[in-house]
This record gives C-alpha cells, structure tokens and sequence, in this order.
C-alpha cells in the first residue's frame, strides 16, 4: 500500500526528472546556437566579401533564411520559445482538448493485461 508521503515523493522525483531533461534540452539548444551562429556569421562576412568583389549584391540573399535560423535557434536557446510553447500547449488542453485522445482510448487495466497475453481478469 502506497502512502500520502510515498504518492509526494514519486510526484517530486518526477517533477526534479522533468527539470532536469528540460534543462538540458535547453542546455543542447545553447549549444547549438553558438555553433551555428558562429557559422551563419562566418558564412555572412564570406558572401559579404564575395558580393564586394563580384559586384553582385544577389550573393547576399542566403542570409535572408539563414538569419532567421538563426533568430529561432536564439529564440529556443536565450528567448521566450519555452514560455510561449508551454502557453500554447496549456491552451490546448483547456480549448481543444478534443483533439488530445489516443488511438483506442486511454489505457486501462484490460488493455494492459490483455496486451501482456494473461486476459482481463473481473472483479
């Protein structure tokens, strides 16, 4: 039998999981962002140079989706994309929450024991 205190400290191991996978979801996408943006801007001073020499100002146009990559990949790393996804998700579940349904239904204990071969078993 599992105890109120027991139930708590499942609940909070769990949450504490939680935090640390999105902190270091967060963490990667850091990460990343230097790298890439070390790229974008390495990429960007090299079409600069060669739109200069060539006199060809169409060079320049790979910055156009290459820098809003980089404002993405900014936005997930030091910006407000967490909040705002967290907000939308929250939003679905109040509004939409129609959409949220499994393929047959939530799982129940038949469906468990059923899947493990042994049948339903009735009380």
């Amino acid at each position: 039998m599992t105890t109120w205190r027991e139930c708590e400290r499942q609940l909070q191991t769990r949450r504490q999981a939680a935090e640390k996978q999105m902190a270091m979801e967060i963490a990667v996408g850091r990460e990343q962002f230097k790298y890439f943006g070390s790229f974008c801007a390495l990429t960007g001073v090299g079409l600069l140079a060669a739109s200069i020499k060539k006199k060809r100002p169409s060079l320049l146009a790979p910055m156009v989706p290459l820098g809003f990559l980089v404002a993405y990949q900014y936005d997930v790393a030091y910006g407000t994309f967490q909040m705002r996804v967290l907000g939308e998700a929250e939003n679905v579940i109040i509004s939409e929450h129609h959409r949220l349904g499994q393929p047959f239904g939530p799982v129940t204990f038949s469906s468990i024991e059923t899947a493990r071969g042994g049948g339903a078993t009735s009380s």
